[in-house]
């Protein structure tokens, strides 16, 4: 089994523009998963075909067909669309499976992204993702490691902060 991909190798594939056809984002790290959906979205779609090249879909709501022919299609004006599917675990065991195949031959012009919060990785979805190496396990960072956590934020976001200021905001 190929291990997960970690957050700095994600962010590295989304600076270069080189992302893979789907991955699978879970795991109670929501700032980061959050930064990470934004980078691709800024990095990836340029902004003049965003509303043609760039969909959520919530898991609740939307059904295999529209994630299929959304994921199926070829861009617009681009080189790649991005599709995010919110709420993957709303999916039910009939529904996942029916994207299997997808995930077997997906097209070079679709990235998915399937966010959910603790995937069954029984499920040959979740486990066809995890073993093709497209899994980010997005945690919070430890309760030792919040005040390098938060100094490296802010330094991200132009701001000096010190470790004092970091140790209370904990």
């Amino acid at each position: 089994m190929p291990a997960e991909l970690s957050y700095g190798h994600l962010l590295k594939q989304i600076e270069t523009g080189r992302l893979e056809p789907f991955y699978l984002f879970f795991g109670a790290g929501e700032f980061l998963r959050e930064s990470a959906l934004t980078k691709i979205r800024e990095t990836c779609v340029e902004e003049a075909t965003r509303d043609f090249n760039l969909r959520v879909f919530y898991g609740d709501k939307s059904g295999t067909g529209e994630i299929l022919d959304f994921a199926r299609s070829l861009p617009f004006m681009a080189i790649r669309r991005i599709g995010i599917v919110r709420k993957t675990e709303a999916l039910d065991s009939e529904t996942l499976q029916s994207l299997v195949p997808y995930l077997n031959d997906p097209p070079p012009t679709t990235c998915m992204i399937f966010i959910v919060s603790s995937p069954d990785f029984r499920k040959s979805f979740f486990k066809i993702i995890r073993d093709k190496g497209r899994s980010v396990h997005f945690r919070d960072p430890s309760e030792n490691k919040i005040p390098e956590w938060i100094a490296r934020t802010a330094r991200g976001l132009g701001f000096e902060i010190d470790a004092g200021a970091c140790g209370c905001l904990r």
